[in-house]
């Protein structure tokens, strides 16, 4: 299913640390985080 993603999609980030983008600045790296583009992408 993964590979069946559209790359216009949005942005694509592998071992992102989810710090910078939490409110509380915490949080691991996370596999993979797909930042949308726009709602209708979501």
């Amino acid at each position: 299913m993964l590979f069946d993603i559209n790359e216009n999609l949005g942005d694509f980030f592998y071992d992102e640390p989810m710090k910078n983008h939490t409110s509380f600045c915490v949080g691991g790296p996370a596999k993979l985080l797909i930042k949308p583009n726009d709602e209708e992408s979501l």
